[in-house]
């Protein structure tokens, strides 16, 4: 399998975040419309997972929002992040802890590889692992590199909900193809696994570890087929599905 060269801890997750909010958020929902299916050739598929160890959900504080703005509010707003980001980074301490042996990005790209041999509509040549974000641009710049005419990047973060009661997978699929501006498909899969039943954050984290973290394995291996099921239905499915 090969990587793209692995980036630089907090600045390659942040960068990579600002690159999902741009992709799932600021851009509409592009179909793959059939005009477009019949100029794929060959595809290269790059599955693009920055993060080395799990996050956490934080709540941000809208206090300037409510207030209707200034800057008052929004340095109000910035200690009050600042301050859950930090208690939250307490809180999944231990968790990261407990979840140094299970590579997620491992897990989610031997399962794509498995799955996108047989697609009929993107004929995907080859599935690559990247660990550092691809902007815009820089997608731009290995579309113009690759010998196929089509690159479908799958940008994907995992991390628990703020309450620390459910796993949350998002992925940003973004497909173009050479000598057309901009993507012929886009959309974000998401999946939420179901609340634990344990209401306090310590109890939850617990709960996430217990029996070599089988909660949590569970959750990763449901959440990763959702998502794929949910490429499959749009990108990956076979001339006779």
């Amino acid at each position: 399998m090969k990587s793209y060269e692995r980036g630089e801890g907090w600045l390659r997750v942040a960068v990579f975040g600002l690159v999902l909010v741009f992709f799932g958020c600021a851009n509409s929902k592009i179909e793959l419309t059939t005009e477009n299916t019949g100029k794929i050739e060959k595809t290269r598929l790059i599955s693009v997972i920055a993060q080395e160890e799990i996050t956490g959900e934080v709540k941000e504080s809208q206090s300037a929002a409510a207030m209707g703005g200034g800057l008052l509010f929004a340095l109000v707003d910035v200690a009050v992040n600042s301050s859950r980001s930090k208690e939250m980074e307490e809180q999944i301490t231990p968790l990261k802890a407990a979840l140094t042996n299970y590579d997620f990005r491992e897990a989610f790209t031997e399962r794509l590889k498995s799955e996108a041999g047989n697609s009929s509509i993107l004929k995907i040549s080859e599935v690559v692992s990247s660990a550092v974000p691809l902007p815009e641009q820089k997608q731009k710049e290995v579309l113009n590199s690759i010998p196929e005419n089509a690159l479908l990047t799958l940008s994907t973060d995992y991390k628990f909900s703020a309450d620390f009661r459910s796993l949350v997978i998002t992925s940003v699929a973004r497909l173009t193809i050479k000598g057309q501006s901009g993507p012929i498909y886009l959309e974000t899969y998401t999946y939420k696994s179901p609340d634990l039943q344990s209401q306090e954050t310590e109890a939850a984290i617990a709960e996430w570890t217990a029996d070599d973290n089988a909660k949590f394995r569970q959750a990763s291996e449901e959440g990763i087929q959702a998502i794929l099921s949910q490429l499959r239905e749009k990108l990956l499915k076979t001339s006779d599905g």
